[in-house]
């Protein structure tokens, strides 16, 4: 059995579809399928290569994919017609296939191309704004229903819908004991994380590096920032980095995430995949709205106390400043969102998700 994911990455798109995705790629190779990546994307890190895995680039001509039923239609780099009829000249290669398809560029009839050569076709999907035609769906985000799938699937499908089914790699699921236990003598602030997914976020780095320097601290923090390779303004964080009075660290395609979150006693972070990674270990969060498709988790996971959602009505340096003094003011509201960020993730989500697909096979 080989399992192909169809995935796209770039400082548009972000860098976490090709994480939950390798996530979940790596859990299958160890159930014995050899799994293969198809993507326009370049991986100049060979992030796919170092995690034993198949790279497949497509190469076929850039156009621009004027789907007006999709969304984010623009995140392909060419019609889904031609990505379809490539992807599909790559699964045929394949006797015994399930597809995983991971992109918000891509819905039924893209997946109605490649149908009948797949055992199973899998898709992941945060959004619930376009029609699948799939035999599982799975979309882990906070709070959602599988009802609201059900008049966007084109056949009869599977739905696993909720937090229960984060994909996280077995490092956050191997802490978690270790991060209750320090979380509970937590009793003041002085690690903080900064890590805003993969995207190109030049301005929103800029505002959160200028807030925390705005704050009344304890003590002296320890700042982290981390990069991915895809972020295009190192030189001005670094620049940034060397202005600021606190002892500060740049990382850039951290091998060491769940670590750095265990050893943070706060983070600043987008509300994207990378929340789930912080809820893990309990870490409470001050939340940035860094995309439209992340506004569904900020929303609920802010309105359920889980994270410390930034305002948008404000301006964003000084809401972000806000957001941060909150936490560092009011150690119990620190721990009640901690406490909260454990009961909504167990780190099981990768087992459940890989049970469930493989009895398909």
């Amino acid at each position: 059995m080989t399992a192909v994911f169809r995935v796209d990455f770039s400082d548009t798109i972000g860098i976490g579809h090709l994480f939950r995705c390798l996530t979940l790629a790596n859990a299958l190779h160890q159930k014995g399928i050899s799994c293969v990546f198809i993507s326009r994307s370049d991986d100049t890190n060979s992030l796919i290569a170092k995690a034993g895995h198949q790279l497949v680039r497509l190469n076929g001509k850039e156009t621009i994919n004027t789907d007006a039923e999709v969304k984010h239609a623009s995140w392909l780099s060419t019609g889904w017609q031609q990505d379809a009829e490539e992807s599909l000249g790559i699964c045929k290669k394949y006797k015994s296939l399930m597809l995983i398809v991971d992109h918000y560029a891509l819905d039924y009839k893209w997946e109605k191309v490649l149908t009948d050569y797949c055992k199973i076709i899998v898709v992941l999907d945060d959004l619930a704004d376009r029609k699948h035609n799939c035999q599982l769906l799975i979309d882990s985000n906070y709070l959602r229903r599988a009802d609201e799938y059900r008049k966007l699937l084109v056949k009869d499908s599977e739905v696993l819908a909720g937090s229960e089914y984060t994909l996280l790699k077995p490092d956050f699921t191997v802490l978690r004991a270790k991060a209750e236990h320090q979380r509970k003598a937590t009793d003041t602030i002085k690690k903080v994380l900064v890590f805003l997914g993969g995207g190109n976020t030049e301005n929103t780095m800029a505002s959160v590096l200028s807030a925390l320097s705005q704050v009344s601290w304890p003590v002296q923090p320890q700042i982290t920032v981390v990069l991915s390779s895809l972020y295009k303004h190192v030189d001005q964080v670094v620049d940034r980095l060397s202005e600021m009075v606190f002892e500060t660290k740049l990382m850039i395609d951290t091998p060491e995430m769940a670590r750095l979150i265990l050893n943070a006693d706060l983070a600043v972070g987008a509300s994207g995949s990378s929340t789930w990674e912080r809820c893990c270990l309990g870490l409470p969060s001050v939340n940035i709205l860094i995309a439209n498709n992340q506004q569904y988790a900020h929303k609920n996971l802010g309105g359920a106390g889980v994270i410390e959602a930034v305002k948008a009505e404000e301006p964003l340096e000084k809401a972000i400043a806000t957001s941060v003094q909150v936490l560092v003011s009011d150690m119990k509201k620190w721990h009640s969102i901690s406490e909260r960020c454990f009961s909504l993730i167990d780190g099981l989500g990768t087992r459940r998700v890989v049970s469930r697909i493989l009895s398909y096979s």
